[in-house]
């Protein structure tokens, strides 16, 4: 595990286990189908566990992070740094089955 992988996992472990759960069980339920399929794809094509996503960040990004606090009601001060920045990749990929729970 690279540098990088070491730090976006020990920013998913950050996580509150409560916020964790409600936001892939939102994404999980409000992405919709023909996104989930295409973000799986790109992780396919990019396995890196940032790097598949990081054109998204100021697309999709900021629609997902937009969601989470918006729609899902999960603040960014719910969060150890009180961004969604470094966070929501980790949650959408578990949402997207990318990545187990468990991993947590």
């Amino acid at each position: 595990m690279d540098i990088e992988e070491e730090y976006f996992e020990k920013k998913l472990k950050e996580i509150p286990k409560n916020v964790l759960e409600k936001a892939v069980k939102f994404l999980k339920d409000n992405i919709p189908n023909d996104a989930k399929e295409y973000y799986i794809e790109m992780y396919n094509k990019n396995k890196h566990l940032i790097d598949w996503f990081l054109l998204e960040h100021f697309r999709s990004g900021m629609t997902i992070r937009n969601m989470l606090r918006k729609d899902a009601n999960l603040s960014d001060y719910l969060l150890p740094d009180k961004n969604w920045d470094d966070y929501y990749i980790q949650v959408l990929e578990i949402a997207l089955g990318i990545r187990k729970m468990e991993a947590c």
